[in-house]
């Protein structure tokens, strides 16, 4: 809690604030000392009067990029308090091509609790928008497969995954998350030559900052 009550605008202690973090993912320029900059370029003094005379001068040229920031604090700190647990998940799916065996790892587990608070969990992939709604249980997680949508994976498919920008909105009632989705894939040739077969894995998901586009998308905010 103490990192997440740093990172507030009013309590910030060096580090970069959740909302600065989000204004600054969308690459506008904002009215600071009667000067316009981009976020980067701005400090602002930890006095509340000042912080809001900033969000009050900026708020109405953009006011959507405003409501993604707020959205990103508070679904950060409420995360935190819910101890919501998403993670990248060890369950394997194994496929035959060709005779060789290749293992494809694309599932994140999500703990059951906030699982049931889940509204909507969209996948874009190179700008592509996909639905993500089946899940299965699995001890005390609920495993959601991000390659559902996949139907044909052939070995040139998976060597391909990686290469994709992959991106994972999730959101519930009360928050909405966001994460970069890294995808490596593992080559058999890269252990023994002319071995055949792979394997691709979900190797991390980095937690982003909402952008004015994801609150497009899950309605957040928008008028």
């Amino acid at each position: 809690m103490e990192v997440m009550i740093e990172k507030s605008l009013f309590y910030q202690k060096g580090r970069k604030p959740y909302i600065m973090e989000s204004l600054e993912s969308d690459k506008s320029k904002y009215l600071f000392q009667k000067t316009e900059k981009p976020i980067e370029k701005i400090t602002l003094p930890r006095k509340p009067k000042d912080i809001r005379d900033f969000i009050y001068t900026n708020f109405q040229a953009h006011k959507r990029e405003f409501n993604a920031a707020f959205a990103y604090e508070m679904s950060s700190i409420y995360a935190t308090l819910k101890n919501v647990d998403i993670q990248t998940s060890l369950q394997t799916n194994e496929y035959t091509s060709n005779n060789a065996p290749y293992h494809i790892c694309s599932y994140i587990s999500i703990n059951k609790e906030f699982y049931k608070e889940i509204q909507r969990i969209i996948l874009l992939e190179d700008g592509n928008k996909t639905e993500i709604t089946n899940h299965q249980h699995y001890q005390d997680k609920e495993l959601v497969d991000l390659m559902e949508h996949v139907v044909i994976k052939t070995p040139d498919t998976m060597m391909e995954y990686p290469k994709k920008d992959t991106k994972l909105l999730i959101q519930s009632d009360s928050i909405s998350l966001k994460y970069d989705v890294i995808y490596f894939y593992d080559a058999a040739s890269n252990y023994k030559q002319g071995a055949e077969g792979g394997a691709l894995k979900i190797t991390n998901l980095q937690s982003l900052p909402l952008t004015k586009n994801d609150c497009k998308i899950l309605n957040i905010g928008v008028s």
